[in-house]
């Protein structure tokens, strides 16, 4: 009831401020057009991901996602406590993913984990309405800017610090006997705590920092490595990820960006990943699934589905070599 009782609050936000808010999306979805058919790919690109940055979390937060409500991406989504939901094996083939409303999610299988996957919340992780499961697994980008008002300034400082505890009094509220989380390019404030105080903070969860553990049977490792580039968010990037040590089996693989060179490396059943927003959903990789889990979109609001995957912990003797 609270719910839908927001919805239709958000709903008169946004026409209430619609001769504002439509006015700017077409001049946005023109200036894109425009970009788009006057300059060469890899331009538009950049200049497309620039402008796209004045919508990020920053000093909007939330309202812009009241604002910009939107009926046909809003009945179906994180807000509204809906989810991907598939049944995985290591051999078979996962079928296709269903969205369904997190309260009709069939029980797991017997001897199954119920793993739930978000990634890219931006500080808006107040607006998710999440799916019961066993382990929640957050890949990276806690924050947006770093929680800076401005451009990244790549530090620890209050709003961060702030931003972080908040995150982590959200992870206690949520229905998952445990939490594992990696940071993202956002989070400066992760890079410059390192591995020991970042945990000291989000004690509500397992911080993996190119790290791993193991929970319900299932050993997970956890990179925050995002490629090199222009964007002013530059946490943890480097030409390449750390590789887990090779004698370590590995069932679950987060980290912030998707690398194929690691994926083939590490052979995981599920590689979650997230950072690019417009390739949220689910697909078949080298040897098992792979999940890119944001939850915001290109315009940053959280509008994109938390992804629950069932999946039975392998026998220990299990090579994937």
């Amino acid at each position: 009831m609270r719910a839908r009782r927001d919805d239709l609050v958000d709903a008169g936000l946004s026409l209430l401020a619609a001769p504002l808010t439509l006015p700017l999306a077409a001049v946005y979805a023109a200036v894109i057009t425009i970009l788009r058919a006057s300059l060469q790919r890899q331009e538009a690109e950049h200049a497309s991901h620039v402008l796209r940055r004045f919508f990020e979390t920053g000093p909007w937060g939330s309202c812009f996602d009241c604002l910009t409500w939107l009926p046909w991406t809003r009945l179906l989504s994180s807000t509204a406590g809906f989810c991907l939901y598939l049944t995985a094996s290591e051999r078979d083939e996962p079928p296709a993913p269903v969205p369904l409303a997190s309260d009709a999610l069939p029980p797991p299988a017997t001897n199954a984990c119920r793993l739930v996957f978000i990634s890219d919340t931006h500080g808006k992780h107040r607006l998710l309405s999440l799916p019961r499961g066993d382990i929640l697994c957050h890949t990276g980008d806690v924050l947006s800017r770093n929680a800076c008002i401005g451009p990244n300034n790549g530090k620890v400082h209050k709003r961060a610090i702030a931003g972080l505890h908040d995150f982590n009094r959200w992870l206690a509220s949520t229905p998952h006997r445990h939490r594992v989380v990696v940071a993202g390019n956002h989070d400066a404030v992760l890079e410059q705590l390192g591995a020991v105080g970042a945990q000291q903070i989000l004690s509500n969860a397992h911080y993996l920092q190119d790290s791993g553990v193991q929970l319900e049977d299932l050993r997970f490792w956890g990179s925050p490595w995002s490629y090199l580039g222009t964007s002013g968010n530059r946490a943890f990037q480097a030409a390449s990820p750390t590789l887990p040590d090779n004698k370590l089996v590995v069932d679950v693989l987060l980290s912030h960006c998707h690398h194929d060179a690691l994926a083939m490396e590490v052979k995981p059943l599920v590689y979650a990943s997230g950072h690019a927003h417009e390739w949220h959903g689910i697909g078949r990789g080298a040897s098992g699934i792979e999940v890119n889990s944001s939850i915001c979109d290109g315009l940053y609001r959280a509008i994109h589905l938390p992804i629950v995957v069932d999946i039975v912990p392998p026998p220990k003797s299990v090579d994937r070599s």
